[in-house]
């Protein structure tokens, strides 16, 4: 799916990775969450569509292996919760997630993604995240790019990015 303007840069680029990785569509941004507190309105969230048990298990395993490439903080699938603090536990939200895997992603993820300062845990799957990040390419080749992330009513800006990108995301995107 087209990535909503309202998502955060590390939504859009997991979403888009997620599309190529796996073949399956995926969706961010939406004005309400199904539970309060949800990171849908925040373009924080992404729900990546599938009814095969052994494709959703993939999926949440390697975003949770993988937490610090995203930002992962949460995964929901199949009526149970995964969270940094309490690992896998029951989850009693309205939804079951049978039919997607529900990712809640961090602020600072995106921030780290931006400024390459996360080892490469995507040894395997680089040209996946090079697709994905191919889409980001014009916001990062402009030289005075802005990034604003809320973060508590605080927000963290980053000026001139194109200088701190990683070698592997410059590489990817052609800066």
């Amino acid at each position: 799916m087209p990535v909503n303007p309202k998502d955060q840069p590390n939504t859009a680029l997991a979403i888009q990775f997620a599309e190529q990785k796996w073949g399956l569509k995926a969706f961010g941004w939406r004005a309400q969450g199904s539970v309060p507190g949800s990171l849908h309105p925040l373009g924080r969230a992404l729900d990546i569509m599938t009814t095969s048990v052994s494709k959703g298990n993939e999926i949440a395993n390697w975003f949770i292996q993988n937490a610090n490439v995203f930002g992962t903080t949460e995964v929901i699938w199949r009526g149970q919760i995964w969270t940094k603090n309490q690992g896998w536990h029951a989850y009693t939200g309205p939804s079951p997630h049978t039919d997607h895997v529900h990712i809640s992603l961090g602020v600072i993820g995106a921030v780290k993604n931006f400024l390459g300062n996360l080892p490469n845990p995507l040894e395997a799957g680089q040209e996946a995240l090079a697709g994905a990040v191919s889409g980001a390419a014009n916001e990062l080749k402009r030289v005075g790019f802005t990034a604003l992330f809320g973060l508590g009513g605080m927000a963290l800006i980053v000026l001139g990015v194109q200088q701190s990108v990683s070698p592997t995301v410059r590489k990817a995107v052609g800066i």
